[in-house]
């Protein structure tokens, strides 16, 4: 079973929109917080923090992450990323190291 936030996105009248590259519904969820100025809040379905994710799940998004930022910065990358996610950003730098190694 997928977590989307439906609950959210009906109550708030907010959704996610595929951009045709990537199936937002598939890597991230609508949530609520007690800020009423951004109570919308989209929670990542891939990184385990807040929905639990199988490892392999997680270890995919970010491979294919550190991909598409290789492919924004060129090849081989000329300069670093960072995500606040840190199993992620580490993912991710794994990536462009293999990437720079080639």
């Amino acid at each position: 079973m997928v977590w989307t936030g439906g609950w959210v996105a009906r109550r708030l009248g907010v959704r996610l929109v595929d951009t045709g590259q990537t199936d937002l519904r598939a890597l991230a969820g609508l949530a609520l917080r007690l800020d009423t100025l951004r109570a919308h809040l989209l929670v990542s379905s891939v990184l385990g923090k807040y929905v639990p994710a199988p490892p392999a799940k997680a270890i995919l998004a970010g491979e294919a992450l550190g991909r598409a930022v290789a492919a924004c910065l060129g090849e081989p990358p000329r300069c670093w990323f960072a995500e606040t996610a840190t199993a992620l950003g580490h993912l991710v730098a794994d990536v462009l190291d293999t990437l720079t190694r080639k």
